[in-house]
Order: structure tokens, then C-alpha cells, then sequence
């Protein structure tokens, strides 16, 4: 793709970059200039955890073995794999889960990379579709301490000032689910989003969140992580977004 002079947006810039087939929830494509200069999210879910590769606990496991689970060996390429579309993107201000595998993932991604935005942990990008112990956090402490985190490049800048103390991953989900839902989950962190000035936000998170922000399933079974984008529209409900659904060419 040859950028000549033109003023490129974050989307298509995204997607010469990571080689995505792209489809448009709303709308047919925008011309490059109406998507200039507009709000931008950018949502990833994590990469395929150890519990994913588990048929039998995808909707939720009791076996303690996967508490906060991790990315399993394919999941570390697919996150690694993710580092030029975050180049394309970006991003003024990254959001991660405070789950294992969210992290992982937005670390991994950004490894690579010789610097990085602001990176806040968020309660409210959790995992709130299904209750099993790989949905179960850890309190911040642990969070801070972990040893892998603490070899990742950009971890030292991660900010934990959103992350309540205790178990917070119970508290989250059950105000979640007095809110009304996923739906109030996303309405909860575009409240959120409000009050910040960045322009172009990553957020790392799960198969649940996004649902709730798109309507769309993003798969995490693939060579590469599907990603979702849309311009931020205030006047509307996240759902009503124009959504771009990105998925790995075969």
C-alpha cells in the first residue's frame, strides 16, 4: 500500500499493516477523511489461555489448576503477533484486564516495542461471562509482585491506581451484575473513558467485554487474535458503533 502524502487513518493504517479482512458492522467504509480526527477504541481479546485449549472448562472451570489462567504456548505467538497492529494504531492510553492472560497478552504485545503509552489496569475490562476459577483474580499485591510480569519491558509503567484492594474480581462482577449486566459493563468504562483526553484507546480484555462494547464474538482459535475498532460516537450506545471486525486472512 503506498501512503503517499495522504492522510491515513488509524483503521486503515491497521489494517495495511496487519493484513486483516475487515467487515463493517454498521456502515459501509468512511472515507479516509471522516475517519480522521475522531475517538478511537480498539479492542483485543486475550490470546488462547490453558483453559481455552480445555473443552470441558470453555464455559467455566472448578479445577483449581486454572485459577487466573494463563496463555498457553499458542497464545504467546498470537499475542506477540499483535505488536504491528498496535504500531499502526498508536494508542495514547492502553487498558488491560487485571486477569493473567490479559496482561500477558498486552505485554507480549507491546515487547517488542521501544516505548509505550500509558498502561492502566482496569477492574472493569474482566472476564464477567462465566464464573470458573480461571475467571477468579488475584489480588493486587500478587499482581504487582508476579515474576514474569516484572521481566516484561513495559511493566514497570504499568499503573495500578484503578485496582481496589481485596477480591476485587467478586466485587467487580456482582456490582456488574446489580448494574444490569455486560451492557452496564461497557456503558461502566466508556463512563470512565469520559474523563480521560486520549484520543485512541487499546483495550485488552475478553471474549465477554467485547460481546458487550460490539455484539460480535471475537475468536481467539486462530493463527491471530480478531480485534474490533470503531470510532467513538457519544450520542450512541456502544453496540450502535460503526464496528470493524478484523479477522486473519486464510
Amino acid at each position: 500500500m503506498e501512503l503517499g502524502q495522504e492522510r491515513v487513518s488509524s483503521a486503515v493504517l491497521i489494517l495495511a499493516v496487519a493484513g486483516m479482512n475487515v467487515h463493517c458492522r454498521h456502515t459501509s467504509h468512511p472515507s479516509l477523511e471522516a475517519l480522521d480526527g475522531r475517538r478511537w477504541i480498539l479492542l483485543i481479546r486475550h490470546g488462547l489461555s490453558v483453559a481455552n485449549t480445555q473443552k470441558d472448562v470453555f464455559f467455566g472451570s472448578c479445577d483449581e489448576r486454572f485459577i487466573d489462567a494463563g496463555l498457553s504456548p499458542v497464545g504467546r505467538r498470537q499475542a506477540e503477533a499483535l505488536s504491528p497492529v498496535l504500531e499502526a494504531f498508536k494508542p495514547d492510553l492502553i487498558l488491560s484486564s487485571p486477569m493473567r492472560r490479559a496482561i500477558q497478552t498486552c505485554m507480549l504485545a507491546l515487547e517488542g516495542s521501544p516505548s509505550s503509552p500509558p498502561i492502566v489496569l482496569h477492574p472493569t475490562a474482566m472476564e464477567c461471562a462465566g464464573e470458573g476459577h480461571e475467571n477468579e483474580g488475584r489480588v493486587v499485591e500478587q499482581i504487582s509482585q508476579d515474576v514474569e510480569f516484572q521481566c516484561f519491558a513495559h511493566w514497570r509503567k504499568v499503573n495500578l491506581q484503578e485496582m481496589p484492594d481485596g477480591a476485587w474480581w467478586e466485587e467487580e462482577r456482582e456490582r456488574i451484575k446489580q448494574a444490569g449486566g455486560r451492557k452496564a459493563q461497557a456503558r461502566s468504562l466508556v463512563s470512565w473513558l469520559k474523563h480521560r483526553s486520549e484520543r485512541k484507546i487499546a483495550v485488552f480484555t475478553h471474549w465477554g467485554l467485547v460481546e458487550a462494547f460490539s455484539g460480535r464474538s471475537a475468536s481467539n482459535g486462530g493463527p491471530m487474535i480478531d480485534f474490533l475498532f470503531a470510532p467513538v460516537d457519544p450520542a450512541l450506545p456502544p453496540r450502535k458503533w460503526d464496528w470493524f471486525h478484523a479477522r486473519k486472512r486464510d
